[in-house]
């Protein structure tokens, strides 16, 4: 869920999009009314969704990575790339509360954030933000993870519901623990969170049968991909 940012923000920044398809399906409606509902569900609910690390404000207050600007020069130019690749749906990391703040004086009309500012500042460093146009927020929940030394973070589980084709999805966003000579080793942390989401997801699978889409900087790639796809 890592793809190379885009140069000019050169932000050491994660930003990786997708454009996803999603198709209900549906049986032939008995009267007028169901066949409006059944017209609406014919209509394709296409979404461009991305995975973004904006680098926490923090990390570049002083030190070798000022120069990458402050996290609210930063914001500014994330939200143009978001704006250029005409994106609607963005699960954000390290989204601090500095950013929060410039995001939502940039765009607060136009777009729909959780947690943003409703939990603690750390648990809204991870938000999902979604275009008011596109989608419309059904529902919100969140699941607890252990984070660096086994500290908790609460990450956003979101009901979403696509304006066009009235498709629900559910989007969850996390940020797993990472492991580096600086930071120490948090494999075991790491492995305890994935365990989490992924019990997530398939509950979620299991008993909704809804689409789920997953964002994230999880910190690890052949162990994601493999344990997410089981």
């Amino acid at each position: 869920m890592h793809g190379k940012p885009a140069r000019s923000v050169a932000l050491s920044i994660a930003l990786v999009l997708a454009a996803l398809t999603f198709a209900p399906a549906f049986s032939s409606p008995a009267s007028p009314h169901a066949a409006l509902s059944a017209a609406k569900k014919e209509t394709l609910a296409v979404s461009k969704v991305a995975t973004f690390n904006v680098l926490g404000d923090s990390h570049t207050r002083s030190g070798r990575k000022a120069k990458l600007g402050s996290g609210v020069e930063r914001m500014q130019r994330t939200v143009k790339i978001i704006d250029k690749r005409e994106l609607d749906l963005v699960g954000f990391q390290e989204m601090q509360r500095l950013q929060v703040e410039e995001f939502l004086r940039l765009r607060t009309t136009e777009w729909g954030i959780y947690p943003g500012l409703v939990l603690t500042a750390r648990d809204g460093e991870n938000t999902i933000a979604w275009r008011r146009t596109v989608w419309t927020l059904v529902s919100v929940d969140t699941q607890t993870i252990p984070y660096f030394d086994g500290k908790t973070r609460e990450m956003p589980i979101l009901l979403l519901q696509h304006n066009l084709s009235g498709q629900q999805v559910y989007v969850m966003n996390v940020h797993n623990p990472a492991t580096s000579r600086r930071l120490g080793n948090h494999d075991v942390w790491r492995q305890q969170a994935m365990d989490l989401e992924i019990a997530a997801v398939r509950s979620l699978r299991a008993t909704t049968k809804l689409p789920i889409i997953v964002t994230g900087d999880m910190n690890s790639l052949e162990d994601v991909f493999c344990q997410f796809g089981q």
